[in-house]
């Protein structure tokens, strides 16, 4: 009899143990994740102006509780990059939003698009597993199209806005197919040709203005899935 009631106290135990750490977590600000390049660090930009910090800065505008963004992001990157930079950095989920915004460079170094696509498929899978098991809490931001930078011009903008097509169109589908959510940019982006302002002094990267327009189109996507958890 001394053996079932041992177990009894130490499963007391076990579920006392928890209630502490299921009330921090309860009680804790939704946590956010934000996976991508340049684009999605700021390059070129204070860090206060990029756009997943104004999208936090908006929710907390709207008195949204959200913690400060996780950035897995660097200048350059591609998708393969940036699977072996989460593998590398082992982000502890679960997240309760996970932004996504790569393949300008899989286009720029002239990648094949099918490897794109399977390196999204992994992606998706990764930041799924992170949003514990949840793709909805994924918001894929489509792939700006740079042909209309200053930068480009003498790279063939008609083949850049051809091929970014391209790649967002695979972006799409398996978007899609994972179930995630997705917000064009790839439009706004094109603006810079008659609106200078909008881009950054290196010519290439967008300005903090027009970091500030990408924030307040994804707001409306990602602000549902922080707010309903309150």
């Amino acid at each position: 009899m001394l053996i079932p009631v041992r177990r009894a106290i130490f499963s007391s135990f076990l579920c006392l143990a928890a209630v502490p750490f299921m009330a921090a977590r309860a009680n804790a600000a939704p946590r956010f994740l934000a996976l991508g390049d340049s684009y999605t660090i700021g390059t070129a930009v204070d860090e206060k102006k990029r756009w997943v910090n104004e999208l936090v800065r908006l929710m907390r505008q709207d008195n949204v509780e959200i913690s400060d963004p996780e950035i897995i992001a660097h200048n350059g990157w591609t998708t393969g990059d940036l699977l072996a930079a989460v593998d590398r950095e082992k982000p502890k989920g679960p997240y309760d939003l996970i932004t996504l915004m790569i393949g300008v460079n899989n286009q720029f170094q002239g990648q094949p698009i099918e490897n794109y696509r399977k390196d999204l498929v992994t992606l998706f899978a990764v930041a799924a597993k992170l949003a514990g098991g949840d793709p909805r809490k994924i918001v894929v931001i489509s792939i700006p199209d740079y042909s209309a930078t200053p930068f480009a011009q003498d790279k063939d903008p008609e083949k850049i806005t051809a091929e970014i097509g391209k790649f967002n169109g695979v972006l799409l589908e398996e978007t899609r197919r994972a179930r995630a959510r997705i917000v064009d940019v790839t439009s706004v982006s094109r603006f810079v040709k008659t609106n200078p302002q909008l881009v950054a002094e290196d010519g290439l990267h967008p300005s903090w203005r027009l970091h500030g327009v990408w924030a307040r189109l994804v707001y409306p996507v990602a602000r549902p899935l922080i707010a309903k958890l309150h």
